[in-house]
């Protein structure tokens, strides 16, 4: 076999970053008081291929204090070029992903099922000891899954962001660990 023919750091795991701040700050913006966002989103990635992996991942607390989402996604990756343990990788990346979402409206909870596909662009780069930082800019497409509409008030009918826009921006920012290695 080939120096070619092997993976190196063929588990990754990762750590979104740029969720909590981008939703703190979006919170907070124009606010007296400052009250931080935490949401928690975890993804597992397995090299399969030198250019291809899969991963799951797993939202917990996301979005913000009236618009709650928990969630989970499947994504498949490509490499454009061979991973290596210092190299910078930029990747095309297509998931699929499901949302619970619950709103509240201060008088009753709203809650709502969502599924689509999303597209990204991305670019990575991990140091020796295996630690390393991802970044990526893309697009998802929302879909409802349940029927309920949106409570209405005397003065409008509520909408959630979901029901708001069926097309979001999605971006991240993350902290990665890649570990282990395997030759074929």
């Amino acid at each position: 076999m080939s120096s070619a023919d092997s993976i190196d750091g063929r588990n990754i795991i990762r750590f979104d970053i740029g969720g909590p701040l981008g939703y703190t700050a979006e919170y907070n913006f124009m606010r007296r008081y400052f009250k931080p966002i935490v949401p928690v989103l975890l993804s597992y990635e397995r090299v399969i291929k030198p250019r291809v992996s899969i991963s799951g991942e797993v939202l917990l607390w996301g979005g913000g204090l009236s618009d709650v989402r928990w969630g989970t996604g499947v994504q498949g990756r490509y490499y454009f070029w061979n991973l290596q343990p210092k190299a910078e990788e930029l990747y095309l990346a297509g998931a699929l992903q499901y949302r619970w979402v619950r709103t509240d409206l201060g008088y009753r909870n709203w809650q709502q099922h969502w599924a689509g596909p999303s597209v990204s662009m991305g670019w990575q780069k991990f140091n020796r000891s295996g630690w390393g930082l991802d970044v990526a800019l893309g697009v998802s497409f929302w879909v409802p899954l349940s029927a309920d509409s949106p409570p209405t008030t005397r003065i409008k009918q509520e909408k959630g962001m979901y029901e708001k826009n069926h097309i979001l921006p999605d971006g991240r920012l993350g902290v990665a660990y890649r570990w282990g290695s395997s030759r074929r």
